[in-house]
Formats: structure tokens, C-alpha cells, sequence
């Protein structure tokens, strides 16, 4: 009878359990069906592309048309067909991927020929000199400081204008100071590049504004004139730019992406700032949502969680092909009201546990005890529901995804080797002060509380128990002695805890503060000191005086 007992209460664990495995629900977490589900009920990225044909925006469509190949969105190859047959229609607009007639007295007849990038339109000289005169015509204080980088000589990333090989920082300085002449950036970027730029022409400094230079050729190198300023007025300062280029690297491949994100989002602060506080799983984070769809991206942005893809979930739905229809269900539930469906999950969890447990006791032998039969049961359920809540707990800290992050390292950012004529001047850069106390520390430290926390409510249902037995004290005398060890249990718990936490990083497992190690233990000492001197004490002297004056 208890056999069949404890497997009941065993089979009804592992439904509970495959039912909150089936829960896409998280609490730091974003599960990738989610994602994938709220995607595919708004516009794709080949959809996205067919609108901006449609609103004759050539030069972007293309670079979601690059996207979509890139993530391999399904009908990828028709949009290119689309677009393709769109430009050999309007040849005027494929050429800037916009109609950009104005261009012509800036970079003359080669705006003619096939689909010229920035970079090739302003490197002949000609272009240059042309460019500069307009610019050179402005009244704007900032545009001036722009030009004024001209006459730099003490450059460190890219050779000075005046020397043989200054073509590129020539153009750099030029499309800068021509995008915030036009108005094509923000004004927060505007101001950013033009006190830069000032710093520079008083000797403060040339890297920072060597840096957005730097930038703007790496764009210029890959995309035409639509492409350029499309992207950058999205571009709100300087550091989404640059987590973006370090991100991007040198090839449309990788900027076709981001200003699909970017565009999609209206700005390109969520998507740099999802990059640097994800990383290194951020960028594969926004392919997947990019690639399910606008909504879908739209959602991980505005949630600001990682996403997480269930194996354990994806193996029981291959292999149980019945449960899809539940999942399905579930997945409903957690698009519309995603705190019932973490609520739901974690209930799931908690029977799961106490199932377990109950059904584990069943199997265990049973002392007869001297109390009553009533009294033992109802304690014993108690010790079972305390048990069950620390598997929970237990359970919630080893599975749940992003619970504890560790910090992500600075990555390099990619740049040009471009000949300089004199030696590169390094820059001292002042490293931030990483905390001490990281994410992961915290959460380990909170375990191990809640570790300690619930073994001393289990002692003190322990004690308890003794008090209630009807036997004399001389007897519960006893019973405490047979007890010792149950109630210095949280010494050994936190020995083990230190000990694991100095193995764990030996075994570059894990890399946790030396202080969470040792203070497993000393949550042991205060809980155990705690239980012994406020509870086990006291009682046990009132049994040795009741035993003595009962024996006098």
C-alpha cells in the first residue's frame, strides 16, 4: 500500500514537473517562442522592405533585403528579385538608392555611374574641393570647428590631411561637417561631434573625435548616400555608435542588422544599449527577434531580458508530440497575461516538489512513535511542506535562465589600419572599478540564507515535536541527544558550501567572491547558534530541572 502510495505521489510530481517545463514563462528571461509567437503576428522583415519600395526608399529597402538574406528570413530571394526589377525601373533612384539630384554639383559626373558608395564619391579631389567650398560657406560655429580638424598634424588613429596620405581623414572631416550641416543627425549628436571636434583644435586631445571619423569611413566604405544618412540620423550620441561599429564591423553583412533594428525600433539607443548590457549573447539575442519579425524584436527591446531557448522543453515536444497542444495553450496564456503564466509555473513547481517529497516519505521506514499517531502525521507534513518550499527555491536558482549574470567583458573595437606617418601617441584610459559584490555573489549569498533559513524552521518543527511528546523528560532528554546532529546540520551545510566555493573556481567552473565562500559557514554558525542558545538550551534545562525534582 505505501509502495502504491509513494508512486502515485511520484507520478503526480513528474506531471506537475513536465507541466512547468512546458511554461514559457521567466522570471529574468524572455523564451524564445514567445518571441518567435508575438513576431509572427506583425511584419516580417521582407515586408518591412516592400513598404519601403513602395515609398521609393531604395537605398534602405536594400539594406533590409541584406538583413533578411543575412538572417535567412523566409522569401529573402523574391525580395531581391523585387528590388532588382525595381532599380533597373528607376534607375535615377537606385544610383543614390534615393532621389538625390542635389549631389550632382557636389560630386559631378561619377554620381552617374552604376551605385557609387559615399567613400568612392568623395575621395577624388575634385569632390573634395567642391564639398569644402559649400561647407566653407556656412555660418554655423560647429560646421567651422568640424573643418578647422583639417590642420591637425598630432593625429594618432589616421594620418593628418596635409600629409601624402590624408585623403581619409580629408573625407571623414568632410562628411561629418556635411551631415551636420544638412541636418542629418541629431542634435545631441551634433553637439557631441562638434565639442570633439573644438577639443582637438585647442589641444585637449585627438583620439574622440578620431574615433567618430573612423566610424563615419567604415559606413561611408559600404553604403551609398540613402544608406548613410538613413543610418545616421537614427544614430542618437556617439556611444550607440560606437557599441554599434564595434558590433557591425567593416561589412554590410553585419550593418544591414543593426539598421534593420535600429529602424525598426526608431532609434538606435534601445539596440545599443540591449548590445552592451547583453553581451556577449546580445547580438544573437536581436537575430533571433529580428528574424521572427518587428513585433517580435519591438518586444525584446522594450523587456530588456535575454532570451532563452528550452532544450528540456524542446526534446519532451519531440518526443511526446501530444504535449504540443498544451504547450500551445500555455503559450497563449503567456502572451496575454504573463505574470499568471510565472505564477502558474512556479505553483507547478511547488507541487511538483511536495509530490516528490510526500511520495519519497512514503518509502522511507516509519519510527512508531510514542505520541500519538496524529501528532507525528501532522508534523511530518509540516517538515514535507517545508522541505518541498526549499526544493522550489532550490530549483528556482539552478534553473532559472539569467537569474545571476556576470559581467561582460569590454570586447576591442575594430578599426582600420591605415599608415601612419608619425609614431601613434597612446592614451592613458581609466579602467571602470569593477564592483566587488557581483550579480551571481548576491544570488549565492541569498541561497545560502535561504538554505540555513529553512533548516532552522525544520529544527525548531523538530523541536517542537519533542515538546508535544507525552513521555517524560527523562525520555525527551533523550530524544534531544537523538537529535544533535539533525540540529547542527547547518554547520555541516556550511562547511560544504565553503568547500564547494573554493573548488568551483580552481576548476574555472565559476569565478565567486572568496567572502561568499566563507560566509556559507557563517550563516551555518548563526543559524545553529541561534537555534542551540535561543531554543535547544533553555528547553533542555527546564527538562533537567523537571527530571531532578520529579526524582526528588
Amino acid at each position: 500500500m505505501r509502495i502504491l502510495r509513494a508512486t502515485i505521489f511520484v507520478m503526480l510530481a513528474l506531471v506537475a514537473l513536465v507541466g512547468a517545463t512546458l511554461v514559457p514563462a521567466y522570471l529574468r528571461a524572455l523564451d524564445v517562442d514567445v518571441v518567435r509567437a508575438t513576431g509572427s503576428k506583425g511584419p516580417s522583415l521582407v515586408q518591412e522592405a516592400v513598404g519601403l519600395i513602395e515609398k521609393e526608399e531604395i537605398g534602405q529597402a536594400e539594406l533590409f533585403m541584406l538583413a533578411a538574406r543575412e538572417l535567412k528570413v523566409p522569401e529573402h530571394e523574391k525580395l531581391a528579385e523585387v528590388l532588382q526589377a525595381f532599380k533597373k525601373q528607376h534607375p535615377d533612384l537606385a544610383r543614390h538608392g534615393v532621389a538625390a539630384s542635389y549631389l550632382d554639383p557636389l560630386f559631378g559626373a561619377q554620381s552617374g555611374e552604376g551605385e557609387p558608395r559615399i567613400l568612392d564619391l568623395m575621395l577624388p579631389d575634385q569632390a573634395r574641393r567642391r564639398t569644402l567650398q559649400m561647407l566653407e560657406q556656412s555660418t554655423r560655429a560647429g560646421v567651422q570647428e568640424i573643418l578647422d580638424n583639417r590642420q591637425l598634424t598630432n593625429t594618432t588613429i589616421l594620418p593628418p590631411v596635409p600629409s601624402a596620405s590624408g585623403q581619409a581623414l580629408e573625407t571623414a572631416i568632410l562628411l561629418t561637417a556635411l551631415l551636420d550641416r544638412t541636418d542629418m543627425i541629431s542634435d545631441r549628436l551634433s553637439e557631441q561631434i562638434e565639442s570633439y571636434a573644438a577639443a582637438a583644435n585647442r589641444g585637449q586631445g585627438t583620439q574622440p573625435i578620431e574615433t567618430v571619423y573612423l566610424d563615419v569611413l567604415t559606413l561611408a566604405r559600404v553604403l551609398n548616400w540613402a544608406q548613410f544618412t538613413g543610418f545616421m540620423r537614427l544614430v542618437d550620441s556617439l556611444e550607440s555608435l560606437r557599441g554599434l561599429m564595434r558590433q557591425a564591423g567593416r561589412e554590410v553583412s553585419g550593418i544591414a542588422p543593426l539598421y534593420a533594428a535600429a529602424r525598426i525600433a526608431g532609434s538606435t539607443a534601445p539596440v545599443a544599449g540591449y548590445l552592451r548590457e547583453f553581451r556577449p549573447d546580445g547580438w544573437q539575442n536581436l537575430r533571433v527577434a529580428l528574424a521572427a519579425g518587428s513585433d517580435g524584436l519591438r518586444l525584446l527591446l522594450s523587456a530588456d531580458k535575454p532570451l532563452h531557448e528550452s532544450r528540456v522543453r524542446g526534446f519532451l515536444l519531440e518526443r511526446v508530440p501530444a504535449l504540443q497542444t498544451v504547450f500551445s495553450w500555455l503559450l497563449r496564456l503567456t502572451l496575454a497575461l504573463p505574470l499568471l503564466a510565472l505564477i502558474l509555473k512556479y505553483v507547478l513547481w511547488l507541487d511538483a516538489a511536495f509530490c516528490l517529497v510526500r511520495g519519497v516519505s512514503w518509502l522511507l521506514p516509519h519510527e512508531r512513535s510514542l505520541a500519538s499517531a496524529q501528532t507525528a502525521r501532522q508534523f511530518g507534513l509540516y517538515q514535507q511542506q517545508v522541505l518541498a518550499l526549499l526544493l522550489l527555491l532550490l530549483g528556482i536558482a539552478l534553473t532559472e535562465p539569467a537569474l545571476a549574470r556576470a559581467e561582460p567583458d569590454a570586447s576591442p573595437r575594430p578599426s582600420w589600419k591605415i599608415p601612419v606617418v608619425s609614431a601613434a601617441v597612446g592614451s592613458k584610459v581609466n579602467e571602470a572599478i569593477k564592483p566587488v559584490m557581483k550579480e551571481l555573489n548576491w544570488i549565492a549569498l541569498l541561497l545560502f540564507a535561504v538554505v540555513q533559513g529553512a533548516l532552522y524552521v525544520v529544527n525548531l518543527i523538530k523541536l517542537r515535536e519533542v515538546k508535544r511528546q507525552t513521555v517524560p523528560s527523562d525520555l525527551k532528554i533523550r530524544l534531544l541527544d537523538n537529535e544533535e546532529h539533525m540540529f547542527d546540520a547547518g554547520l555541516y551545510i556550511g562547511l560544504g558550501g565553503t568547500v564547494l566555493g573554493l573548488i568551483l573556481p580552481a576548476l574555472n567552473v565559476v569565478q565567486p567572491s572568496l567572502m561568499v565562500a566563507y560566509a556559507s559557514t557563517l550563516f551555518g554558525i548563526l543559524f545553529v547558534s541561534l537555534l542551540k542558545i535561543c531554543h535547544v538550551r533553555p528547553y533542555r534545562r527546564a527538562l533537567i530541572l523537571d527530571s531532578t525534582l520529579g526524582s526528588l
